[in-house]
């Protein structure tokens, strides 16, 4: 683990295949564990989520993907933005 997330070490770390049941209030409805895998792997919008691979396994944390769902947001925001004035 690197020195940038050793102050995350006290939270709680989620399997990534449990996200979608432990969060799933906070998810996009119809999020899979391939979504949350592609998020880790390739991103979205050029964003992607924060995870650690301990055991063979893929962890990350609430706060990690309450993070990457607000970029997320912002990039495609940002997007509609840049799109309404082109078309201005």
């Amino acid at each position: 683990m690197d020195a940038s997330r050793t102050e995350t070490i006290t939270e709680q770390y989620v399997r990534l295949k449990d996200v979608t049941t432990v969060l799933r209030n906070e998810l996009p409805p119809g999020t899979s564990y391939s979504s949350i895998y592609r998020w880790v792997t390739l991103g979205c919008c050029g964003v992607r989520l924060k995870a650690e691979r301990f055991g063979g396994r893929w962890w990350t944390t609430a706060s990690d993907v309450r993070e990457f769902i607000s970029a997320v947001a912002a990039k495609v925001e940002d997007r509609l933005k840049s799109e309404v004035v082109a078309h201005e």
